[in-house]
């Protein structure tokens, strides 16, 4: 009688551990569904192309507060006071076998009306955030960003997460007078040691050419 009471008390605990495992699981996959996403900043950047030394080239930012679940279908507060946008700021130099870009966030002074700015520890001379706060109406996050430029050249605002760039003309034509082994619609990025190639730069509309004379 004993030994069978022993059995039973160890099928109750094995039956037990299973399903909190089982249990485990579900909301895991629960957890894994419930998936949030918030749309795109919506950037504008000047109309213009040509800038002089010290002017001011501004760049607005702006998003919904609202998250998306794609699980449920249903609208949600963001929970942050702040989110941010990242972009690289990197001068077009004469393409050698893969690169056509240098890192150039020196080359500016940075004004934050609206929101601040960081870097990346990683490589803060071409990654520069823009941190956008929740507006008083907590509808949205937006930020307004100025770049002061300290020298002449050619340069481009290179974006590391998809954005809707409001701006019709973005200035490609400025690319094409550095092309990469004959391509010119391709911009190699060199950032602290790392390179990588943007391909069809027209076609992603990620990036904002620009002269300063």
């Amino acid at each position: 009688m004993l030994k069978k009471m022993k059995k039973s008390s160890r099928i109750t605990v094995l039956l037990v551990v299973a399903s909190q495992l089982f249990m485990s699981v579900l909301c895991e996959r629960e957890e894994e569904q419930d998936i949030t996403t918030r749309g795109l900043f919506k950037v504008t950047v000047p109309e213009e192309s040509n800038f002089n030394v010290t002017d001011t080239l501004w760049i607005t930012g702006r998003v919904s507060a609202m998250l998306f679940n794609e699980t449920t279908g249903d609208s949600l507060m963001n929970p942050n006071e702040s989110i941010r946008d990242i972009f690289s700021v990197m001068r077009l130099k004469t393409g050698d076998s893969f690169s056509n870009t240098v890192e150039a966030i020196s080359e500016f002074e940075l004004v934050s009306p609206v929101g601040g700015t960081d870097f990346l520890g990683s490589c803060p001379e071409s990654e520069l955030i823009a941190r956008a706060p929740l507006t008083e109406n907590r509808e949205q996050y937006r930020y307004q960003l100025g770049l002061v430029p300290n020298n002449a050249g050619d340069f481009v605002l290179s974006w590391l997460e998809p954005v809707e760039l409001l701006n019709e003309d973005l200035n490609i034509r400025i690319l094409q007078k550095y092309p990469v082994d004959g391509r010119t619609d391709y911009l190699g990025l060199t950032k602290c040691g790392v390179g990588y190639a943007i391909e069809n730069v027209s076609q992603k509309r990620r990036e904002f050419f620009f002269t300063v004379n």
